[in-house]
């Protein structure tokens, strides 16, 4: 079945096996627009129940912040860059909201500085999270993109992914084998080979 794309990051690209239509959904667990899709998302899991799967694909969004900010604010410095970038990118998220009805939250939103220059450690997270626990991991990125979009955590910090592994019931020791260890970075990386080949 060809990959037919369904709004920005949603696809339908196959069969299963056992003749599912899977959908897979391109996106970053930072991305607003993923997490206002989580309404459809369940309602097509509810209304076409065993004959649909759902598949996440990763893609990392900002690979390095400093590609984002206004090129007049560097000449400030990188940390102030960000600091002046971080209330456009709230009002990025705040205009997504309307889409899904999802609730987003941005006050004080400390998602990237000069030191968590990248969302790379959420998308590492959500494969990390399916590798350590297939049955918990959609469980897991939805938790991470609430914690990120809704809640405004920083959880491109280890510590407040660990936070949301642990309200997960994902065993720590085995996420971090596979967010450290490189399985997930492998994962990641067939992942963005499989959206960009259908991009």
């Amino acid at each position: 079945m060809p990959f037919l794309t369904i709004r920005t990051n949603v696809a339908v690209d196959e069969k299963t096996a056992d003749d599912r239509v899977r959908f897979t959904v391109a996106s970053d667990p930072m991305m607003g627009l993923a997490w206002e899709c989580e309404p459809v998302l369940r309602r097509l899991e509810t209304h076409f129940a065993g004959r649909i799967e759902i598949r996440h694909a990763m893609s990392v969004l900002v690979r390095d912040i400093a590609d984002f900010v206004d090129p007049d604010d560097l000449a400030l410095g990188l940390p102030e860059a960000i600091r002046r970038y971080l209330p456009r990118l709230a009002a990025i998220y705040l205009e997504e909201e309307p889409i899904g009805g999802m609730p987003i939250r941005m006050d004080g939103l400390a998602l990237f500085d000069e030191h968590r220059p990248s969302s790379l450690p959420l998308c590492l997270a959500a494969e990390a999270a399916r590798l350590a626990d297939p049955d918990r991991a959609d469980a897991f990125l939805y938790a991470l993109r609430r914690a990120t979009v809704a809640e405004t955590r920083p959880t491109t910090q280890l510590d407040e992914l660990l936070a949301v592994v642990a309200a997960s019931g994902i065993d720590r020791d085995a996420f971090l084998a596979h967010f450290n260890g490189g399985t997930a970075m492998a994962a990641l990386s067939r992942d963005e080979r499989f959206v960009r080949a259908r991009s």
